[in-house]
């Protein structure tokens, strides 16, 4: 029978009764959890598809207004059709409220997509609407968690892989995935990764020897279907493996053929059992496909004064990497502990068997870290040195040294020595008289031939400017110079100082023009050529990479493939401090710490190291991100780093657990990353052309967010620079694709000004002498430009690297600046230098470092 909505009949007594009692026949069909999803919208009624073939609608009546005389009826009806009843259910809650619900039947004719669906709650005496609400049913999803989550560590350091199996309905591939993850009991937000077109997800970038805690959730895609994220799964867990530095594990080998593996070991307890495993993989990497093998041979050596140690010989392939995998297993508990050591070339732990004793004797009285190889290969410095010497003979010009002053010549064409057309002259010297008043002519110097040719040519009047510019070409190619502009007569010698007491008779009484002494001086001397000119073989060619850096104690770090040298501007001492194991490696960002003494090195397989300059020795190495470390930036004992990946970590170099927060802003990879002078923000630019200032605390909801994001620039930004006497002004640079520089105030978000560089920008540095900032550039011009701040007005152009620049830093005292060109030299230009006048002594900041109070 049809039932008429408004046609005001009575309902039966038998009706009234089941729809007033019917509360006490309760289940429970709603979650709390899919109750509080939905509930967050402001509705009358809440309507939610688990499959999108059923539906649920809900809505909660407070205890006060729900009486024993009340009933409701609830009819539905999609467009174009008749009215239909949904039987209610009633659920009593625990602030004594209560929860009436409609479940639709499971059936083709009422559920129904892509239609508009009417839906209409009855008071059941009054016959009067209460509630009512239009909707059309793909777009109200609300679907189950997926089933059967397990997570597992792949056998890569840093990373874990997560399974799950999608929920049980029609419309799979309709649906996208949210993956969350964070460090069990810790107080860093967790982190989530939203996966499209797959049942997996690998999440990197993991903290090492910590048990992750992971949840999956899934919603409709927003396409074909809509709706909210679901439900949590529950909880899985899963552990990182530890690093191997925490058991002393390290490898060696003495004859390149077996391979000897030692860590740390106390002696075995009941119920504990210990394997190591190995995977060999081939230099080709044509299958990644992991067979690990147990080394059977194990040895333990038990020393009177030292800890119980370890060791596991095998012999794997001549032509493979080796990862190590060492597995305690405690069966009381049922728990597994890995320690992983990562993919190594044997060829570069060849030790010879007492130089290994010897150095496991010392590495317990130090750090747990691996030393660097003694017998690493040479140099591509020094090999080119000894094949020079070998094919040529030994001679001072062939020799090749990174860091080492080089000749080379200013000009591509050659000046003659010689005046044209004379086979010899004399040299005449004059003697110097002390106390003249007058230049003496040098004869020496004087292009007599010249000059006599420019006395005695005929003037012609016929020549065009294209003609007298060809002319100009040929004397410059012929002769080395110009000339039209020789000089007959070449004066030499300085004016000799005036006798004191000396005074000028020949005064001027009168005249139209300012004395030369009452003339202000409107600019300053800056040298057009290089002050230094340093050999750099091997420097990556990299836009991404910030390779060099200047201590405050004269000290430049730079950073050649795999080598990082130190170069000492006083004493002109070149140091090598360090060098990477593995021939894939390579150097991808250097900074120093303010005080000078530590220098952090971030690498290609990343890492971010810490190195102690004077002792030469590695502090600690900090293992968080998951790809390559190319921006480092130091704000007093916090050193933030950058990696491909787009995420920024900040690390306190003074605890254990240095990995203290992550900043999330960006998509490629961060190329450029600077903290303001005053600490209070840190700007990061990326290849995803996006500025980021972030602030140097958390924000309310315990996460990091920037508080401003500038989207202007059309290509990467590398170039970040904080201006030294305004603290919220910053300059950026564009690359190839934007080629402009840009001034911010970051307080208000506002662009001070801009100015087209008409070429890629690679980096930005502010004068601490001058109201001035330079930059460096690439094709096609390859120079640096000095820019007057705040106009932006070009100050002059320093021309000589034949390949793009790179990288800038300046010396601590703000006269000199270091380029560093994929042309593979450094050039030292002394371009902010102080005028005497204006040059006052600063003081040098002597503190000792914040850090050496406690780096562990």
């Amino acid at each position: 029978m049809a039932i008429n909505l408004h046609s005001g009949e009575p309902l039966s007594l038998l009706a009234m009764l089941l729809l007033t009692f019917w509360p006490v026949l309760n289940s429970v069909l709603i979650t709390e959890e899919e109750a509080a999803l939905l509930t967050e919208s402001p509705k009358d009624v809440f309507c939610f598809s688990r499959t999108f073939e059923d539906l649920n609608c809900f809505w909660n009546e407070p205890a006060v207004a729900m009486q024993m005389d009340r009933a409701y009826r609830f009819f539905y009806r999609y467009k174009g059709e008749r009215h239909k009843e949904c039987m209610l259910t009633s659920e009593r809650q625990n602030d004594g409220s209560w929860r009436h619900i409609c479940t639709f039947p499971s059936d083709h004719n009422s559920v129904k997509l892509f239609i508009e669906l009417y839906i209409e709650v009855l008071d059941s005496f009054s016959n009067h609407t209460i509630l009512s609400q239009n909707l059309s049913v793909e777009t109200v999803g609300l679907i189950s968690p997926p089933e059967n989550v397990t997570a597992e560590w792949p056998r890569m350091a840093g990373q874990l892989h997560v399974i799950w199996d999608p929920p049980p309905l029609s419309y799979v591939e309709f649906l996208v995935y949210e993956v969350l993850f964070g460090v069990e009991d810790s107080k860093q937000p967790p982190s989530k990764i939203e996966v499209r077109n797959s049942h997996t997800c690998r999440l990197s970038d993991l903290l090492p020897g910590q048990q992750y805690h992971i949840q999956v959730r899934t919603k409709p895609d927003g396409l074909s279907l809509d709706g909210l994220w679901g439900p949590w799964s529950p909880p899985v867990l899963a552990e990182t493996p530890h690093l191997p530095g925490e058991i002393g594990l390290h490898c060696f080998t003495p004859d390149l053929r077996q391979l000897h593996c030692q860590w740390d070991w106390e002696p075995r307890k009941p119920g504990v059992s210990l394997s190591i495993l190995y995977w060999a993989e081939d230099n080709s990497r044509s299958t990644r496909t992991q067979v690990w093998h147990k080394c059977e041979e194990e040895e333990e050596r038990i020393e009177p004064h030292h800890p119980s140690f370890h060791i596991c010989i095998f012999q794997p392939s001549n032509k493979s990497y080796i990862s190590v995998l060492v597995i305690v297993t405690q069966e009381q508990h049922q728990k597994e502990v890995n320690y992983f050591k990562e993919p190594f070339d044997p060829h570069q732990v060849a030790f010879h068997p007492m130089a290994q004793f010897l150095f496991e004797s010392d590495l317990h009285g130090l750090l747990k870290l691996d030393a660097p190889i003694p017998n690493a290969p040479p140099a591509r410095w020094q090999r080119k040195a000894k094949e020079a010497v070998i094919s040529t003979g030994p001679s001072p010009d062939t020799t090749l040294s990174p860091m080492k002053p080089v000749n080379r010549s200013h000009s591509t064409s050659k000046t003659p020595s010689k005046t044209p057309g004379k086979a010899g002259s004399k040299t005449q010297n004059t003697p110097n008289k002390t106390g003249g008043d007058r230049y003496i002519p040098n004869r020496s110097a004087m292009q007599m031939d010249v000059a006599n040719f420019l006395l005695t040519k005929e003037d012609s009047s016929d020549e065009t400017p294209t003609k007298k510019e060809h002319q100009k070409a040929w004397a410059m190619n012929l002769n080395g110079f110009d000339v039209e502009e020789a000089k007959i007569l070449r004066l030499s010698g300085k004016p000799q100082n005036a006798p004191e007491g000396y005074q000028n008779n020949l005064k001027v009484l009168y005249s139209q023009k300012n004395t030369p002494g009452s003339t202000r001086k409107t600019g300053r001397y800056i040298a057009s050529m290089s002050d230094r000119i340093l050999d750099a073989p091997d420097i990556r060619n990299d836009y991404y990479l910030n390779l060099i850096d200047w201590s405050s104690l004269n000290f430049l770090a730079v950073a050649l493939d795999k080598t990082v040298y130190l170069w000492n501007y006083d004493s002109r001492e070149i140091i090598q401090l360090m060098q990477m194991d593995h021939p894939d490696d390579y150097i991808s960002s250097v900074s120093w710490i303010k005080e000078g003494n530590y220098l952090a090195i971030g690498t290609s397989n990343a890492e971010v190291q810490l190195w102690d300059v004077q002792q030469k020795k590695r502090l600690r190495n900090m293992i968080s991100h998951s790809s390559r470390v190319s921006s480092l930036s130091w704000n007093n004992y916090i050193l933030s780093s950058g990696s491909r990946t787009g995420h920024i970590h900040h690390h306190d170099v003074r605890v254990a657990e240095h990995h203290v927060a992550t900043l999330a802003g960006h998509t490629q990879e961060v190329c450029g990353l600077k903290w303001a002078p005053d600490g209070r923000y840190i700007a990061s630019g990326g290849n995803d052309n996006l500025v980021n200032i972030w602030p140097n605390t958390q924000g309310d909801n315990g996460r990091y967010c920037p508080v401003q994001t500038f989207t202007q620039h059309q290509g990467a930004v590398k170039a970040v620079a904080w201006s030294p006497w305004q603290s919220n002004v910053l300059a950026t640079g564009g690359g190839t694709s934007d080629r402009h520089i840009r001034i911010w105030n970051v307080c208000s978000g506002t662009c001070l000004n801009t100015v087209d560089a008409q070429s890629q920008v690679c980096a930005i540095l502010w004068s601490t002498n001058y109201k001035e900032l330079v930059s460096g550039h690439g094709f096609a011009q390859n120079q640096l430009v000095l820019w007057k701040y705040p106009t932006m007005s070009k100050v002059t152009e320093l021309k000589g690297h034949t390949a793009r620049v790179l990288s800038l830093t300046m010396s601590p005292d703000g006269s000199t600046v270091a380029s560093a060109a994929a042309d593979e030299t450094l050039r030292l230009w002394r371009c902010f230098e102080l005028d005497p006048s204006r040059k006052k002594d600063k003081e040098s900041n002597t503190k000792s470092s914040i850090i050496h109070q406690g780096i562990r």
